[in-house]
C-alpha cells in the first residue's frame, strides 16, 4: 500500500510538472520567434535539462523550414533537426529520432551544410547499432567519416573510428577493424577516451581471432585505465562484462562467474540496473550449468525484480512520454502545414498554367502506363501460370515414378528373401548353426570395412543410395528444422563422410542443396493441396516442411521454381488442384 501511494505521489507530481512545463510554451506566440532565438532558448533549456521545454523550442524551428528562409536560418533548422532528434534518442524513440535526423540531412544536402552532415550520419548510424543492422551501421558510420575528414572535424573522426573499429568485430569484419583500429591508435593524446577504446577494441579483434589470453590481458587493461583516469563507471562495466562472456566462451566457467559476481556488485552499486540485468542473468545460468540450483535460483529471483522494477518505470517513462510526444507531433504538424500552405499558394499564383499542362501531360502518360502495365500484367499471369503447369507435370511425374519405384523395390525385396529362405532349407541342419555363424563374422567384418575403409565399395555406395534415398522419400524426416547431415546418417546407420560422399557422387550437389530440393518439392505439393493446407499461410508452409526463416524459404523456391511461393499458391487455388 506504501508504495502505490508513493509511485502514485511521484507521478501526480511527474504529471504537474509536465504540464507546467507545457503551459509555459504558447506555440501560435513562439512561432513568431526568429530562428536565433528559438534556438537559443532550446539550448538554454537543454542545458537546465528540461528536455521537454528545450524540445518544444526544437521542433518548432525545425517545422518552420522552408526553401524561401535566408541561409542562416536554415542553417539552424539543421541544428534543430539534430537537437530534437537526440532528445527522441535518449528517449528511445528510434523513428521519431530518425526521422529528424534525414530531415537534417535534406536541408544540408540543399544548402550545402557539408560539416553538418558528418554528426547526423552517425546519429543515425547509431541508431542502426541500436537494432544490430551492423552492415547498414557501417556504411552509414564510413560515410560519416568520409565528411568528418572533408571538413578537418578531427574529434568527430575520432568518434567514428572507435565506433567503426568496435562494430567491425561484432560484424565479424576483423581486416576492417583492424584498419580502423590502426587509424585511431594514430590520435592516442587527443582524446582521453582513445586508450580506453585501444584496448577494448584490440581485445574485440583478438576474440574474434580466437587469440584469447591476449583478448583478456587487453581487456583487464581497458577496464584498469579506466579506473585509472576516472572514466564513466559504463566504461568499467563494459570491460568487465566482455571479459566475463570471453571466459564463458572458451568454457573458463569459474573465471566467468568471478567476473560477473563483479561486475554485478559494481552495476548495482553505479545503479546500471540494464548491465546490471545481464550479469545476474549470466550468473543464474552459469550456476545451473554447475547443477548448484540454489544459487541459480537465487540470481535468477534477483533478475526477475530487477527486470520487473524496470519494466515499471519503463512503463511509468512510456505512459509520461506519451503525451509529451503526441503534442510535439501535434504541433510539428501544425507548424509544418502552415508554412506547406503559404508556399502552396505562392506557388500556385506563380505556375498555375504550368501545372494544367503537366497535368495533363501526366493524366496520359498514366493512361498509356495503366494499358502497358495491364498487358504485360496478363503476360506475366500467363507466363506464371506456365511455369505452374511444368512444376505441376514434374511433381506427377515424380509421384509416379516414386509409386513405381516402391514398387519394384518391394517386389525385389521379396524376391530375395524367397531366395534366401531356398538357400536356407538347402543346408543341413548340422551345418546350418556353423553358416549362421560364418554368416554373422562376415556380416561384422561388413561393417567394420564399412567404417573403417577409405573408400566405399560399389555395393556399400548402392546400399546407403538405397538408404538416403528411403529415409528421404518415405519419411518427413527433412522437414525438422534440426535435419542436418549427421541426422540423416544417424537415421542409416552410417556416418557423415559416407554419406555426403554419396550424395556428392550421386547428386553432383552438396547436402543443403539435396535437402532443399527435397523441402521444396514438398511445400509445393502442400501448397497444390488446397484442401488441407488451403488457409496456411506462407510462413506457415515455410516452417512446416524445415524452415526457420520465410524470407529464405522464398528465395529458394522462387531459385527452384521460377516463381514466388504465394503466386504459385494463388494459381494452385485457381485451378483448385489437389495432390495427395
Amino acid at each position: 500500500m506504501k508504495k502505490r501511494l508513493i509511485l502514485f505521489i511521484f507521478l501526480l507530481s511527474s504529471i504537474t510538472y509536465y504540464l507546467y512545463a507545457r503551459d509555459m510554451l504558447d506555440y501560435d506566440e513562439l512561432v513568431k520567434l526568429p530562428a536565433s532565438e528559438l534556438i537559443r532558448n532550446g539550448d538554454e533549456y537543454l542545458k537546465l535539462n528540461h528536455t521537454d521545454t528545450a524540445m518544444g523550442y526544437y521542433i518548432i524551428l525545425a517545422g518552420k523550414y522552408n526553401t524561401d528562409m535566408n541561409k542562416s536560418d536554415k542553417y539552424l533548422c539543421a541544428m534543430a533537426c539534430i537537437s530534437a532528434g537526440e532528445i527522441y534518442y535518449e528517449k528511445e524513440n528510434y523513428s521519431k529520432a530518425f526521422e529528424l535526423y534525414f530531415k537534417g540531412i535534406r536541408i544540408c544536402e540543399e544548402n550545402d551544410f557539408g560539416e553538418l552532415l558528418a554528426q547526423l550520419y552517425k546519429d543515425i548510424g547509431n541508431i542502426y547499432s541500436v537494432f544490430e543492422d551492423y552492415q547498414q551501421a557501417i556504411d552509414t558510420y564510413k560515410k560519416a567519416l568520409e565528411y568528418a575528414k572533408s571538413y578537418g572535424n578531427t574529434t568527430m573522426e575520432i568518434k567514428l573510428l572507435m565506433n567503426l573499429a568496435g562494430i567491425c568485430c561484432y560484424g565479424n569484419l576483423t581486416e576492417d577493424a583492424k584498419m580502423y583500429y590502426d587509424e585511431m591508435m594514430k590520435f592516442v593524446g587527443k582524446d582521453s577516451l582513445i586508450e580506453y577504446f585501444g584496448y577494448l577494441n584490440k581485445a574485440l579483434i583478438l576474440t574474434n581471432e580466437e587469440k584469447n589470453d591476449s583478448a583478456i590481458i587487453c581487456f583487464e587493461k581497458s577496464a584498469e585505465y579506466a579506473n585509472r583516469v576516472h572514466l564513466n563507471p559504463q566504461y568499467i562495466a563494459s570491460s568487465y562484462g566482455e571479459l566475463a562472456n570471453l571466459y564463458e566462451q572458451i568454457g573458463q566457467n569459474d573465471s566467468a562467474l568471478y567476473y560477473f559476481h563483479a561486475n554485478a556488485e559494481f552495476t548495482e552499486k553505479n545503479n546500471l540496473m540494464y548491465m546490471l540485468i545481464v550479469n545476474l542473468k549470466a550468473l543464474s545460468r552459469l550456476y545451473e550449468e554447475k547443477g548448484d540450483y540454489k544459487k541459480s535460483l537465487h540470481y535468477k529471483n534477483r533478475y526477475l525484480i530487477v527486470s520487473d522494477s524496470l519494466l515499471n518505470m519503463n512503463e511509468f517513462n512510456k505512459m509520461k512520454n506519451t503525451q509529451f510526444v503526441y503534442e510535439m507531433d501535434k504541433n510539428y504538424q501544425k507548424i509544418a502545414s502552415l508554412t506547406a500552405d503559404q508556399q502552396h499558394k505562392e506557388i500556385q499564383i506563380k505556375t498555375q498554367k504550368r501545372i494544367l499542362i503537366i497535368v495533363s501531360v501526366s493524366l496520359f502518360i498514366f493512361i498509356i502506363l495503366l494499358i502497358v502495365v495491364y498487358i504485360q500484367k496478363g503476360k506475366l499471369h500467363h507466363a506464371y501460370k506456365d511455369l505452374f503447369s511444368r512444376n505441376s507435370e514434374i511433381l506427377q511425374s515424380e509421384q509416379q515414378n516414386k509409386r513405381l519405384r516402391i514398387k519394384y523395390e518391394t517386389r525385389l525385396a521379396e524376391e530375395r528373401a524367397r531366395r534366401l529362405q531356398l538357400e536356407q532349407n538347402i543346408l543341413e541342419p548340422s551345418t546350418k548353426g556353423t553358416e549362421d555363424l560364418k554368416k554373422e563374422e562376415a556380416e561384422e567384418a561388413e561393417e567394420t570395412k564399412l567404417y573403417s575403409a577409405n573408400k566405399l565399395t560399389n555395393e556399400q555406395k548402392e546400399n546407403l543410395l538405397r538408404d538416403i534415398t528411403r529415409i528421404m522419400e518415405e519419411t518427413e524426416e527433412f522437414c525438422d528444422y534440426e535435419f542436418s547431415l549427421e541426422r540423416l546418417a544417424s537415421l542409416i546407420g552410417s556416418n557423415s563422410r559416407y554419406v555426403s560422399q554419396i550424395i556428392n557422387e550421386t547428386y553432383n550437389k552438396n547436402f543443403r542443396t539435396f535437402v532443399n530440393e527435397y523441402r521444396i518439392k514438398e511445400a509445393r505439393i502442400r501448397l497444390m493441396n488446397t484442401a488441407e493446407y488451403g488457409n496456411y499461410t506462407i510462413k506457415a508452409i515455410a516452417e512446416s516442411v524445415g524452415y526457420k526463416s520465410h524470407t529464405n524459404f522464398i528465395d529458394i523456391f522462387k531459385k527452384i521454381t521460377g516463381i514466388t511461393p504465394s503466386i504459385y499458391q494463388k494459381i494452385a487455388k485457381e485451378g483448385k488442384r489437389v495432390y495427395d
